[in-house]
């Protein structure tokens, strides 16, 4: 699609949803509060290729809106919000789908940090479509189910700070198990054989130059951890990679869930029953190579 009929119609879903009808004609609302969000959708967040923001329909964000209504009252804060840009609501197996746009709901962002928007059942989810061909990635986000969102407009103000700090925890995790990756790819795919986490950051903070990154904000303290059944391992080695545990919180929030990188390179807050069942990957027995590292020492180059 040329960027001249893309933008016709954008044009013309932004007529059509101010009327409540679907452009595409799937049959679906236009929109939704979050209250009505329906509970069976799944939240997942969507990588796009840089040339496809004008292909990302039924929602034009505006960076000057939102900045422009930084001290507006709302449940949530800016940087909570912004983190949702990338989220889209969809139907189970909608990912899996063969039509030629993924359809689902995003937060309004650009309104949500209006006057009239100060209540948290009055932000709006609209009807989006974002073209598969553009889709680079699909991260599962259990913490943004409909359920799980009607929980957190009903939290009071003062305990809003702990939403954003474990969505920043999330953050901080991806780009440690991304810095992992990028390190395992100078050294022929394997995880250095450190004998504790901080040894492994000492290595890693080339790649990412901000040790803030390898901080949980969990108010209960804690830190992120290796699994140490995975040093010295070949990482093309690891069985089950989306269901391995790379790092993890060692301490819970008060709502007893936790954040966990996997060896895939997706990252999710997992409650207390999942965390019991990956208990098992943090005991593997792998093949090892070389031997433990030595603080400061790096791997023997492989290149």
């Amino acid at each position: 699609m040329k960027l001249a009929s893309v933008s016709g119609f954008i044009l013309l879903a932004s007529i059509a949803f101010s009327q409540g009808t679907d452009p595409l004609g799937s049959g679906r609302p236009s929109s939704y509060t979050v209250d009505s969000l329906p509970a069976d959708l799944v939240a997942v967040e969507v990588a796009t290729t840089k040339d496809n923001l004008a292909t990302l329909m039924g929602l034009s964000m505006s960076q000057t809106m939102i900045s422009s209504h930084d001290s507006a009252p709302n449940p949530f804060s800016r940087e909570f919000l912004m983190s949702l840009m990338d989220v889209i609501w969809i139907g189970k197996g909608e990912e899996q789908g063969n039509s030629e746009y993924l359809i689902g709901y995003k937060l309004d962002v650009s309104r949500a940090f209006l006057p009239s928007q100060s209540q948290g059942n009055s932000f709006t989810f609209r009807l989006t479509y974002v073209r598969r061909q553009a889709i680079v990635s699909l991260t599962p986000r259990e913490d943004l189910a409909p359920t799980a969102l009607r929980d957190m407009m009903k939290t009071p103000v003062q305990a809003v700070g702990t939403v954003t700090q474990r969505t920043a925890t999330l953050s901080n995790l991806k780009q440690v198990a991304t810095a992992l990756a990028i390190f395992e790819a100078d050294y022929d795919d394997r995880i250095p054989y450190v004998e504790s986490t901080p040894q492994l950051f000492d290595l890693l903070n080339p790649y990412i130059k901000n040790r803030e990154v390898f901080k949980t904000l969990n108010p209960a303290g804690g830190m992120f951890r290796l699994n140490m059944s995975l040093a010295g391992t070949n990482s093309d080695e690891i069985p089950n990679p989306a269901g391995t545990v790379l790092f993890y919180e060692s301490l819970p929030w008060a709502d007893g869930r936790r954040c966990v990188a996997f060896v895939d390179m997706h990252a999710k807050v997992v409650d207390e029953a999942e965390w019991q069942s990956l208990q098992p990957t943090l005991n593997l027995k792998l093949k090892r190579y070389g031997k433990p590292l030595k603080p400061g020492q790096l791997p023997p180059s492989t290149k």
